[in-house]
This record gives C-alpha cells, structure tokens and sequence, in this order.
C-alpha cells in the first residue's frame, strides 16, 4: 500500500494531505516542495526555474538578474578593449606588425637556454599573424587564464604563440606582466586601423564572450 511521503500514513499520496498548502509556503525550497512543483497540474510559471539565479517563477529569458550582470559585464569588456585599441594605434600593434624575439626578458637561465633554442629553431623575426579576439578581455588585468593571445608567423613557416607585447602592460595583470614577460617586442609598426576589419561584429558589442564570462556555456 501507498505511503504518504509528508505524514507516512498509509492509504494516500502526499499531495491530497490537507496540509500541503501550508507546508509548501513554509518551506518553499524544501526537498518536498521542489517536488511538488514538479506536478503538471500546476500553472506553468511555477514550474520554471531559472538557469541562472536558480530561482523559481521564471527563466532565463526573463532574468531580471542576469540582464543587469550582463551589462555589468559588457561595459567591463568594452572599457578593456578601448584601452587596447588605444594602445594598439599608439604603439602600431596590429596584424603584419614585424616583431622580433627580445632575448633581454629572459628572468632565468632556464628561459634563456628556451629562447635561445627558439632563434636556432625558427629565427628572431616573425610578423603577427592573429590576434584571439574571444581572449581579448578583463580577465587579462585579473588573470593568467588567458594571456596567450597572440600568433606569429615565423620565416619557417611555423606559428608561435605570444602574449601582448610590453606596451600594454597596463591593462595586464601585475603579476603575470613581470613573471610572464612577453617573447616578442615590436620593431616593425603598422596601422592598427587593420584591426577593425580582423575582429567580428559580436567584438565590438562584447557580446562574444558575455555569456562565456557569465558561466552560460
């Protein structure tokens, strides 16, 4: 016989106890009342639950929360990439820009032996080939995550991988722009007006990686 899970009397399902109105506005995130909200009987705005704030009554779509966290977050994204643009036009970064390995940032011996193998390998000199536009963030002033944004083609046909260069610094990590100090530095400008044509429409609105920053992916 059928035992109810609210007051384990035998004979009847939970839902038909008399107290189950009360219960469910006492304990709303209760285990039973979650459960209870499951019930296809119910309207169908108590049914939804929103993937963002957790909460009950709504969804995504309709997330007051979330709207406001995305702007927060889209103007964070758009200020860092004006600084970046900024620095690009001033210092003449930008795709075909001839860069040169710096043998000088070398903080180890280690990193020294590393370089120098590089040069033997592929030669000091490349040009920029690609700029990760969905790594072109805030993160860069908070963290380490994601540094490597860069591409170089080298004259062997090989690509390396680099952070920016020296010259934005500023919008860097304290840490990361002294103890990961770039590989190459500039020795060639161009015009950084190229970049406006390498980076997608979603770029420019910070619309890219919004969603990504915000855990929705």
């Amino acid at each position: 016989m059928k035992r109810c899970n609210y007051c384990r009397r035998q004979g009847r399902f939970w839902k038909s106890v008399r107290a189950r109105d009360q219960f469910l506005k006492e304990y709303p995130n209760s285990p039973h009342s979650r459960f209870c909200r499951c019930d296809p009987l119910l309207p169908p705005k108590k049914l939804r639950k929103c993937g963002y704030c957790r909460i009950t009554g709504h969804d995504r779509r309709t997330c007051a929360t979330l709207k406001i966290d995305r702007e927060d977050v889209t103007e964070k994204i758009l200020d860092w990439r004006r600084e970046f643009l900024n620095i690009a036009k001033e210092s003449g970064y930008g795709i075909g820009t001839l860069m040169k390995i710096d043998e000088t940032t070398s903080t180890s011996a280690y990193r020294e032996r590393r370089t120098q193998a590089t040069i033997e390998k592929h030669g000091r000199y490349g040009f920029v080939e690609k700029i990760y536009g969905h790594r072109m963030d805030h993160r860069q002033r908070d963290s380490y995550a994601n540094l490597v944004t860069v591409r170089i083609k080298m004259p062997t046909g090989n690509f390396l991988m680099d952070r920016l260069p020296e010259e934005f610094n500023s919008i860097i990590a304290t840490e990361a722009a002294y103890h990961e100090r770039p590989l190459f530095k500039i020795v060639g400008p161009t015009n950084a007006d190229k970049l406006k044509h390498h980076f997608g429409a979603s770029w420019w609105t910070g619309s890219d990686v919004c969603d990504e920053i915000l855990g929705l992916h």
